[in-house]
């Protein structure tokens, strides 16, 4: 994320950690504190502290990141824009179950125009 120091990111992760708790999620839901190991000079290896995030801990992230940084500036606009495709499927979900009540509608009044001038016909004919 452009963080050239593990601390200044920690902060990130701490504050939407913070947001996460706001929200009524659980922390260890989005968030698991791991340690990976890296390789160093001369062969040698080194275990780091690290953490694994879920989308929602990703966009807690984002939101809460430095938008000077490139890579948090994408990620908070990727999120927007994926955010801004799901109220668009929502209200067409809305607007097609409308739509088909509509058409439900004008399918039950077609039928009682239909049984109204069939009961027309019928007493015409006397």
């Amino acid at each position: 994320m452009d963080y050239t120091q593990w601390r200044n990111f920690l902060n990130v992760i701490e504050k939407a950690k913070e947001a996460c708790r706001n929200s009524a999620n659980q922390v260890i839901d989005h968030f698991a504190d791991v340690s990976k190991t890296i390789p160093m000079p001369k062969g040698a290896e080194k275990e780091i502290d690290d953490v694994m995030l879920t989308r929602f801990a990703c966009y807690l992230i984002a939101q809460n990141g430095d938008p000077e940084k490139e890579q948090i500036a994408f990620a908070q606009s990727y999120f927007a824009i994926q955010t801004r495709k799901q109220e668009l499927l929502e209200e067409r979900i809305v607007l097609n179950e409308r739509l088909q009540a509509c058409e439900k509608l004008v399918v039950e009044i077609i039928n009682s125009i239909k049984i109204q001038i069939n009961s027309f016909n019928s007493v015409s004919h006397f």
